[in-house]
């Protein structure tokens, strides 16, 4: 499959550095995000290579940024931050552990009291 051609090649490495790119809009990032959690959905494998490639805390500086809100970001690219963040914890207890040693919880109730928490 799509998802074990990637790990197996650090397709998954690419597209983490390609999150924290200074030169990429906001959009890539977000199409950058989407493809990763395509890369841990229901996949063990993918799951582990990301964790091991600190995807938590890349996903979490985004979402914790002073006003995610700003030009660098989006609501897709939070939307998409988000939701691979999920797929990656889905059936995942460690990852669920590292989730909430990271401070998760706190990341994601600050978003969802925005006024648009999209």
């Amino acid at each position: 499959s799509c998802q074990v051609d990637l790990v197996k090649d650090g397709g998954h490495e690419y597209f983490i550095k390609f999150l924290n790119s200074v030169d990429a809009y906001p959009e890539q990032r977000a199409m950058a995000a989407f493809v990763l959690a395509v890369i841990v959905d229901g996949h063990r494998h993918g799951q582990e290579a990301c964790i091991q490639a600190d995807l938590i805390d890349k996903c979490l500086q985004h979402l914790n940024a002073p006003n995610p809100h700003d030009a660098q970001t989006e609501p897709l690219l939070l939307q998409w931050l988000c939701l691979c963040l999920g797929k990656l914890w889905e059936n995942f207890p460690e990852a669920q552990l590292m989730g909430l040693q990271y401070g998760a919880p706190s990341t994601f109730e600050r978003l969802l009291s925005e006024p648009q928490p999209e």
